[in-house]
């Protein structure tokens, strides 16, 4: 059997083949997977949302040095 997976989908974690004879082992690790890839959606998902924040806000002025005091 390959080790090879098809690209995750955009809508949907991809579902390993999981059944009543699979090891202990192999259902953790697929459970573990489709945990690690619901964790990445999340943080693309909060990324997003933080980059249109940004994008909303206007720029902050940069700060000036006070004026010296010539005396």
């Amino acid at each position: 059997m390959s080790k090879h997976r098809p690209p995750a989908s955009p809508t949907s974690p991809q579902i390993g083949v999981v059944n009543a004879d699979s090891s202990v082992d192999a259902i953790r690790a697929e459970r573990m997977r489709v945990a690690q890839e619901l964790q990445r959606r999340k943080e693309y998902e909060y990324l997003r949302m933080l980059r249109a924040r940004l994008d909303e806000t206007p720029p902050i002025p940069e700060p000036h040095a006070p004026p010296a005091n010539e005396g």
